[in-house]
């Protein structure tokens, strides 16, 4: 049994800390999480995360079926992620139901039909505009006035006029598909000129422009009608989704997916890197969890060599993630699968593989940090010199005492050796 709850059907304006107050009345709460659309609509159920399986189970036959304000809630137990006994999920927001991809599939037909309806467009406005360079250059050919009454509209042209068109060749009609054609890609490319101009002008010129397009006499209420459908086309379909199921729900993130990525070889591509360190990188803690508490989970899987919770210097606290180092790799696998995205302490653990323990730096007590490689290499230079004799340096010493130690190695008096008239003057 699990030492998490789901909570349905919350009311709308429920927020985090409410929620948390709410349940903690039955044991201590872990972790406290409410469901939200990508767009940041409340989905109206949440999960709450005990200490104990047992807390979790006295708030579950404590709370189900009673009320907060006017919603009556359902608290079940939840289940794990994945759990084979799931029911079918049917939510708009789950990813590989039919409503979803009923509804991905309208978005994409949508997207497709406006993206035809742009091309046709194009052409139509490449076509008025190659028919009118053609009529203004070609107002007194007699040909190309025959053309136009041949291809002119059957209301205003008798109708055996126009027999002629069946009998074009396929090069004529390629020349003209051709024409279009370049004319589309012309005005493509003058539009994107134009685009690049105006994001180089200046801020007056953008000013002038947002000034051109703001609509001065529109009324409030115009304004609300003009925004009031798209806002309840939007909503019919999220008003009336529920809860799938008592499953573990992911918040959506915005992450960039290659469309060639393969869950099957980013698992293999984990396992060998545990295979290669035997650590494991464990998140998302709470932060009265222990080392024991860590031991106790992670140690029916094989001996440990090392448990490591890192402090937080500010607040004395664990900063919520752990080093769980096994002797054998092997087990370190066994633990990765076993206990990645399961419960513990009310929390889902997140298990990521571990880098190589770095090595410890000696430490350097007299400027309060670390030696570097550089540092070290000249202290061993200096040890080697220490027995040396001759390591003096006299640009370190002062003239009297360099005097002194040339007297007495010379055995001659110091005012002999530093006067130019002396005949003891060893110059």
């Amino acid at each position: 049994m699990a030492s998490r709850i789901v909570v349905k059907n919350l009311p709308k304006h429920l927020d985090e800390r409410r929620f948390r107050t709410h349940f903690s009345t039955k044991g201590e709460v872990t972790d406290v999480k409410l469901i939200f659309t990508a767009r940041g609509k409340f989905r109206r159920f949440g999960y709450i995360g005990y200490r104990s399986e047992e807390e979790a189970q006295n708030a579950q036959t404590y709370f189900n079926n009673s009320f907060i304000d006017t919603s009556k809630i359902e608290v079940q137990i939840a289940r794990p992620h994945g759990d084979a006994t799931l029911p079918r999920a049917w939510s708009v927001y789950t990813e590989g139901t039919s409503l979803y991809n009923k509804t991905k599939s309208m978005k994409n037909r949508k997207g497709e039909q406006e993206k035809e309806k742009l091309e046709k467009e194009k052409t139509q406005r490449a076509i008025r505009t190659l028919y009118g360079e053609l009529l203004e250059g070609n107002q007194e050919d007699p040909r190309f006035k025959e053309f136009l009454q041949v291809m002119a509209p059957r209301a205003k042209n008798r109708t055996w006029t126009n027999d002629d068109y069946g009998n074009w060749q396929t090069d004529e009609l390629a020349a003209i598909r051709g024409a279009v054609t370049a004319r589309r890609e012309q005005e493509d490319d003058e539009t994107e000129q134009d685009r690049n101009d105006g994001e180089d002008g200046t801020d007056e010129d953008k000013t002038v422009q947002e000034d051109a397009h703001t609509p001065e006499a529109l009324s409030d209420m115009d304004w609300l009608r003009m925004h009031m459908n798209s806002k309840l086309d939007t909503d019919d379909v999220e008003d009336n989704v529920e809860p799938e199921g008592t499953a573990e729900q992911k918040e959506p993130v915005a992450k960039p997916q290659s469309k060639t990525s393969d869950p099957t070889a980013a698992i293999a591509s984990t396992i060998a890197q545990i295979h290669e360190t035997g650590r494991l990188f464990v998140r998302n803690l709470p932060y009265m969890a222990t080392e024991d508490d860590l031991r106790t989970t992670f140690e029916p899987f094989g001996p440990l060599s090392e448990v490591h919770m890192p402090i937080s210097k500010d607040t004395k606290r664990p900063k919520g993630f752990a080093y769980i180092a096994y002797l054998l790799p092997e087990h370190a696998v066994k633990a990765y699968k076993a206990l990645d995205n399961k419960v513990f302490l009310g929390r889902l653990l997140h298990v990521l593989p571990g880098k190589e323990k770095p090595e410890l730096r000696e430490r350097d007590d007299s400027l309060g940090g670390f030696k570097s490689s550089v540092k070290k290499e000249r202290d061993a230079k200096r040890k080697a010199m220490a027995g040396s004799d001759f390591n003096w340096n006299s640009l370190f010493l002062s003239a009297d005492a360099v005097a002194d130690s040339i007297s007495e190695r010379l055995n001659i008096s110091k005012a002999d050796l530093l006067s130019a008239d002396s005949d003891g003057n060893p110059a």
